[in-house]
């Protein structure tokens, strides 16, 4: 019942200070599992309420803005990669497709962390944040190969994908 509380009074407080678009389209996206359907409808309100009356999309640097919100806590190369393949400047408009096409780029590269983060527990087990750079790799691409043959999760990289990204990490150290 303490949730439902809270719940309700930060929809009040929110409706009396009122907050930005952006906080707003932030919230669409972050309220919603993706596995809902409900979750593209709000992808679709995000944008709406980011795009304002009479515009054509919503400006680059918005964009960059909510996706950076998205993307908080992943390394600076990825989000970097996802912006580059917008090659949105800041004054120009971005359509929906190009929104939703980022949005859900960002959203599957942090489900593929979080089994990346499990898969780093598993094989940490002194508990000191220490393993073999090859064993992890070599453990994260069994996960990817399984999930190729059941596409059980598509947050997964392909097992092409992933060669390429590992043949380009050297951020990680071996230990």
């Amino acid at each position: 019942m303490g949730a439902a509380l809270e719940f309700i009074a930060d929809y009040f407080k929110n409706v009396i200070q009122g907050t930005s678009p952006l906080v707003r389209s932030y919230r669409y996206i972050r309220l919603t599992q993706t596995n809902r359907h409900a979750f593209w409808d709000n992808v679709v309100a995000a944008y709406y309420t980011m795009e304002g009356k009479g515009a054509n999309g919503i400006r680059g640097a918005d964009f960059y803005k909510l996706l950076q919100m998205l993307c908080s806590d992943f390394p600076v190369e990825i989000i970097s990669a996802v912006l580059a393949i917008l090659e949105k400047k800041p004054e120009q408009l971005v359509p929906f497709d190009e929104f939703a096409a980022g949005i859900n780029a960002c959203l599957l590269y942090e489900e593929f962390f979080e089994h990346a983060e499990v898969v780093f527990h598993s094989l940490d087990t002194a508990g000191d944040g220490n393993i073999h750079k090859e064993r992890f790799f070599d453990a994260l691409s069994l996960t990817v190969i399984e999930n190729e043959r059941t596409r059980k999760d598509p947050g997964m990289p392909t097992p092409a994908e992933f060669q390429a990204w590992v043949a380009n990490v050297d951020c990680v150290q071996d230990q």
